[in-house]
Parts: structure tokens; sequence; C-alpha cells
């Protein structure tokens, strides 16, 4: 078992860069992925890829009983709003994993440990402010800090509406600063615009 867990989730046809999205996972075997999907697994998963038969409804089902609010997400899209979720959605499966991530299929992931290495993660407890990657460490106050009260934020209860709110990248990163979490913000990722 590795020490980082990365949970991804997607619906619907898969995009023809998912191909080079899966190559890059595949070249991370330090880190091991988390694929909830009702698409079929790719033909030759590499042994650091954990490919689940999923669906929303699974979805709507297991996040209503964990968060004990009722969920329901009807959009993929939406999903952005409940990646800072799953370290306690998801938690059954990232038992004994020391940091649990959420990110986006429509990236082409480098070497991660190596950068993460580079900046020491593991002295810190959130890495990263954008969605298409984001680390925390898997522990109880990470796990809920979506759902922690922070003056001037979004609640988690009134995310539930039919569009993005972007509360993964906004209200979670304010949340953390003012409660002090131990985060790091620095530059992390290059996007390279296709048109």
């Amino acid at each position: 078992m590795n020490d980082i867990a990365v949970v991804l989730q997607y619906y619907g046809k898969l995009k023809p860069s998912f191909k080079l999205f899966y190559e890059s996972v595949k070249r991370n075997p330090e880190i091991d992925w988390f694929i909830f999907s009702d698409n079929a697994a790719p033909d030759s998963c590499s042994a650091n890829v954990h490919w689940i038969d999923f669906s929303l409804e699974k979805f709507n089902r297991l996040a209503t009983e964990k968060i004990g609010t009722a969920i329901n997400v009807t959009n993929p899209y939406k999903l952005c709003d409940y990646k800072p979720t799953y370290g306690l959605v998801f938690a059954d499966y990232l038992k004994g994993y020391k940091y649990w991530a959420f990110g986006d299929l429509d990236v082409i992931y480098g070497n991660v440990l190596a950068y993460l290495n580079k900046i020491e993660y593991y002295n810190y407890d959130k890495i990263n402010f954008a969605g298409h990657f984001c680390l925390m460490k898997n522990v109880p106050s990470m796990n809920v800090l979506f759902n922690t009260d922070v003056a001037d934020t979004t609640r988690f209860i009134d995310i539930a509406n039919s569009h993005n709110v972007a509360f993964d990248e906004r209200s979670l990163n304010k949340k953390a600063s003012v409660l002090g979490v131990n985060a790091f913000f620095g530059i992390f990722a290059a996007d390279i615009m296709f048109e």
C-alpha cells in the first residue's frame, strides 16, 4: 500500500484525452488511484489503479449515509462541489493511507511524488488550492473540514443546487485559511489551454 490515494469520479462517456490521463497515472506507481465510474475498466488495469463500478445514485446513497445529510447530485459536473467530502464518503477505501487527494480526469499528471517530496508534503495538512489536484492529510479534522462552519464561507448544507459553486476551491480554501490549517498554496501545475 502506498501512502497517498487519489479519489476520482467520472460518469458518462470518457473524453478522448482519457488515454493520456490514464497513461500518466500508470506512470505514478507510488500513488494509488481510485476511479469511481459507470464506464468499463480499461483492458489492462495497472496495479496502482483501482477501478470501481459506480454511479451517481450510488454516490448519493453513500454520501447521504456518511455525511448524514440528504445528497442528490444529478449532474456529474456538480461533483466538483462534493470533492472535499471524499475523505469521509470514501473512508472505507482510504483506510491505511496517510493522505488522500481529489482530482480530475482531464489532467495529465507528471511525476507527482517527486514534486510533493520537493515541497516536503508530509509537513502539510493540505496542498494546493485548485480542484484538479488537492492533497489532504487523512485525519478526521481534514476529512470533515468541508462541513466546518466558518464565517463568510459557503456552508456545506447550502451547496445543494443544480450549478457548481466552486466549493472545492473557494470555500474549502477559506475555511482552511481561517482555521489555521497548515497548507501549501504555491505553484503546483502548468495549465495548457486547447481550442
